[in-house]
């Protein structure tokens, strides 16, 4: 790649749409659109899709315009079947152009001056006497919006801060709070199974999970076990929530007795997979029953 000099004012202009052409109208065409992109963003989780009718090879980084402005996006999937609604969180207008070597060397020049960027609203967090924390911080392409990522353990009044930062910088600035688990959606970690955590490779929302999805699936309360890295319950417990539900309906659980009023034999051990539960005889023998038989002698109990 060859080295491209950008001072401040031709970064202004060319920002502004006013340094160089567009790229935007080469691009158009009025043939069907028929590739389906998947794009990733900075700072945000999980894929976003456009259309277009060009051959775009994926690891590419394209520009393109959404309700935030411009904004550099990496090719991640190509030829996918279907686009993702996900307009709530960001919309994706249009492809402007692949990005060239000066797009990507203003994008360069952006991420170095966040780090700037966030030790000065770091500075001014502690002159109000704030208790927030700045984890991460965003300049949008053209440099019309700064946003600060923040973590607080309650809500935070800040618009005396926003009027100062707005004066400093010059530019419309967001202060956005997120939750322990948008920090390491955002961040990125390694979780217990020793992979990417869910939440910053490829889910784009998190799942409600609750302690009532832990008892239907008959876990240990184990919190070293059911915490991820962010110390709430992890996300993957609800992905077989269902099929859990289903399988163990009807199902005594590891310990209680079964055909009680017959006299007869106690649950040691239930293995979901199998579709059979673990019986201790009265004369301490084991035998394995299957569930659809060990629900009849349940219900035959019930009626008798």
């Amino acid at each position: 790649m060859n080295e491209i000099e950008i001072n401040d004012s031709e970064l202004v202009a060319y920002a502004d749409g006013l340094g160089t052409q567009s790229l935007a109208p080469a691009l158009k065409s009025e043939t069907l659109k028929r590739h389906i992109y998947g794009l990733e963003f900075r700072n945000k989780r999980g894929v976003f899709t456009i259309s277009s009718d060009l051959e775009i090879p994926t690891g590419s980084s394209i520009l393109v315009e959404t309700n935030r402005g411009k904004e550099l996006a990496k090719v991640r999937y190509s030829q996918l079947n279907k686009h993702q609604e996900r307009a709530r969180e960001l919309e994706v207008y249009e492809l402007i152009s692949l990005a060239s070597d000066k797009d990507l060397q203003i994008q360069a020049k952006n991420e170095a001056q966040e780090l700037a960027d966030q030790s000065l609203c770091m500075q001014k967090i502690r002159d109000f006497k704030l208790n927030m924390r700045v984890i991460r911080t965003e300049r949008l392409f053209d440099n019309s919006r700064i946003i600060f990522y923040f973590l607080a353990p309650q809500k935070v009044d800040f618009r005396e801060l926003v009027k100062v930062l707005a004066s400093l910088f010059r530019a419309r600035i967001e202060l956005r709070q997120i939750n322990s688990r948008e920090h390491v959606a955002m961040m990125g970690a390694v979780g217990s199974c020793g992979r990417q955590t869910c939440c910053s490779s490829f889910l784009t929302k998190t799942p409600a999970v609750d302690m009532s999805m832990v008892d239907v699936q008959r876990m240990g309360k184990n919190p070293g076990k059911l915490n991820g890295v962010c110390g709430k319950l992890k996300c993957c417990i609800s992905y077989e929530y269902d099929f859990y539900r289903e399988a163990l309906e009807g199902i005594p659980v590891k310990g209680s007795c079964v055909g009680c009023k017959t006299g007869k034999a106690v649950v040691v051990g239930v293995n979901v997979f199998k579709m059979e539960a673990s019986l201790r005889l009265p004369d301490d023998n084991f035998v394995s029953v299957g569930f659809d038989e060990l629900r009849k002698a349940e219900s035959s109990v019930d009626k008798g």
